[in-house]
């Protein structure tokens, strides 16, 4: 569930950056690119939200929210409560799951047309920028005669489903435990990312490769 409401505060814009295009006179509210704007999202279960979730509006989505919050900061509670009821949207998150491979061909997928994820590991973009640069030296390897176009795809696409999905697995398992109901596990998995947070070295040494394996 995901609301991005705007702190109007002005902005000066640069080389046309800041500017608002026609879709500001469509909604000023979620297309207005002159002031700045907090993004908030509130994730769970499908179970833990009430039934009817997929029918309810902005101001009933905002109101479930401030409910499952309840006991929350009131500092937060009140950036939910504040925020403009026509921001607030529910987004289903789902992830890809793995296929076959496929006969190769000169037309071929990347990112999220492949082995699209959930946000909660952070690496949908990196395996996307990985597949490019992957398939870019394939084609380069082509461009200089050293590969068959179809052979060099072909390769390409059994390395990308390899990393790929497996990044997908890494990102759903993330996921669950990001929202398991199992609260001695949260509080463990809270804890190990505080401590690697805290620690510079462990940190790297355990995030060094994240996203690359």
């Amino acid at each position: 569930m995901f609301v991005a409401p705007h702190d109007l505060d002005g902005v000066t814009a640069v080389d046309g950056i800041g500017d608002n295009d026609e879709t500001a006179e469509v909604d000023a509210v979620l297309f207005d690119n002159t002031g700045s704007y907090l993004l908030w999202a509130y994730f769970a279960r499908h179970d833990g939200y009430p039934d009817g979730l997929s029918t309810m509006d902005g101001a009933r989505l905002r109101e479930t929210v401030g409910e499952l919050i309840g006991d929350w900061h009131p500092a937060l509670r009140a950036l939910v409560e504040r925020s403009p009821e026509e921001t607030v949207s529910l987004l289903p998150i789902r992830t890809s799951v793995p296929i076959d491979p496929w006969p190769a061909s000169t037309v071929t997928l990347l990112g999220d047309a492949i082995h699209s994820m959930t946000p909660f590991r952070g690496i949908g973009a990196n395996t996307a920028l990985r597949d490019a640069r992957l398939l870019c030296r394939a084609l380069v390897a082509v461009s200089r005669g050293e590969a068959e176009l179809l052979d060099a795809i072909s390769d390409y696409e059994s390395a990308m489903r390899a990393y790929g999905f497996k990044a997908v697995r890494d990102s759903l398992r993330t996921a669950e435990q990001s929202v398991s109901g199992n609260r001695p596990a949260k509080i463990m998995f809270k804890t190990v990312l505080r401590v690697l947070n805290a620690v510079g070295p462990l940190k790297r040494k355990v995030f060094g490769d994240h996203g690359t394996e």
